[in-house]
């Protein structure tokens, strides 16, 4: 059994990207099932709290959760991200009666000597779903405990991170050369007006350019100071793009104390956070399920609309699972739809004669294939009316 974690904030103040500072920030944190993201485990939480700190007050009260809903015992595996990493945090899960395997992943930065590997040693990932991937395997200490560590070599994520670089590289380059071209016309004396660059300042221009990812390390930048004006030169090193390609694009370093478990089922454990940042993005779709907005200000009635929104989404992803078996793969949004779309319609008609009561007609709306299919695979029809 494997679970995801993740915390998102929802009105957010003054630190939010809404840049709304008349609202409360509303944290949550969720628990879900690998399979259709059933919700497991939720907390409502204040959210100008880190998300660390908060994981770590969730920690017992998980493990109490799943011994409730498990009538017989288990080893649970627990999958985060990066930013809950923590030595605490791998004492508390792997502790008492109630022990949590976990499946995460390193900051590039915490485990350099592995990307020193040649990609010659990683080894072809089998399944049509790891075309192209390769991995190292090895074992390695993280937060003071033996872990199976996994350097995965993605092609498709080293691509994506290319273009965004070359992008990069066309903006700094083309930022440099107008600073240079200002300068350089500042000294020819086409340029008069305005403040007289300093090396400082240029400096500070420099940098501001050079901020982007990898820019630094990629770009040779020399400002100097002459008799008369202030100078640049650069340029870029195509060399240290290939080593950067070679060392750290397109790689992951994953760890697990599943030791047992092959390279593909760590990899697919580790990408199965995709469930629950579905569910979160469920929840703040505006049609079906959504979160927001909040019309509550006390903590008690957040939390109350929190629990209902979750145990929303909880029956949808049930009903989501259930249709599954029975041959429906459908999102819940275009599963609530469907159903949205099965009405009845009652007629009735004024008494006539010598009748007491009014004449009734009952009849269904006009639905689609896909809708009478689903209605006869969950035997709606048995609540009809006037049947």
């Amino acid at each position: 059994m494997s679970i995801q974690i993740h915390q998102a904030h929802y009105h957010n103040a003054a630190i939010s990207k809404e840049k709304r500072s008349d609202l409360k920030i509303v944290g949550l944190a969720m628990i879900v099932s690998p399979d259709f993201s059933v919700p497991l485990f939720h907390e409502t939480y204040a959210g100008n709290d880190p998300d660390t700190k908060q994981f770590r007050s969730v920690i017992e009260r998980l493990k109490q959760r799943c011994q409730t809903i498990c009538e017989t015992p288990l080893s649970p595996t627990l999958v985060f991200d990066k930013g809950n990493n923590s030595s605490d945090h791998m004492k508390k899960l792997q502790s008492g009666e109630m022990k949590f395997h976990v499946v995460g992943s390193l900051k590039l930065s915490h485990c350099k000597s592995l990307l020193e590997v040649s990609k010659k040693q990683f080894v072809p990932m089998t399944g049509t779903k790891y075309k192209g991937v390769t991995a190292y395997r090895t074992t390695y200490d993280v937060y003071d405990q033996d872990m199976t560590v996994l350097v995965v070599n993605n092609p498709e994520l080293e691509a994506g991170q290319l273009q965004g670089i070359g992008k990069n590289i066309e903006q700094c380059a083309a930022k440099l050369r107008d600073l240079q071209n200002a300068l350089q016309a500042r000294e020819n004396g086409t340029i008069k007006k305005g403040r007289k660059p300093t090396l400082e300042s240029v400096q500070r221009q420099v940098d501001q350019i050079m901020k982007k990812e990898f820019m630094k390390e990629l770009f040779d930048v020399l400002v100097s100071k002459t008799e008369t004006a202030i100078r640049l030169e650069f340029s870029f090193q195509m060399a240290r793009l290939e080593s950067l390609r070679e060392r750290q694009l397109g790689k992951t370093v994953l760890y697990t104390d599943n030791h047992d478990w092959p390279d593909e089922k760590i990899i697919s454990a580790y990408r199965s956070q995709y469930h629950i940042e579905e569910a979160f993005k469920q929840m703040k779709n505006t049609d079906h399920l959504g979160f927001r907005p909040i019309y509550h200000w006390t903590d008690q009635k957040i939390k109350v609309h929190a629990f209902y929104c979750i145990l929303a989404l909880r029956l949808c992803s049930l009903l989501n699972r259930e249709l599954h078996d029975h041959g429906f793969d459908l999102s819940v949004n275009r599963m609530l739809d469907l159903l949205g779309d099965i009405k009845q319609v009652i007629m009735v008609y004024p008494k006539k004669g010598d009748s007491k009561k009014d004449r009734e007609s009952f009849s269904l709306s006009k639905l689609c294939p896909e809708a009478k299919k689903l209605m006869e695979a969950l035997g709606l029809d048995q609540y009809r009316l006037g049947r």
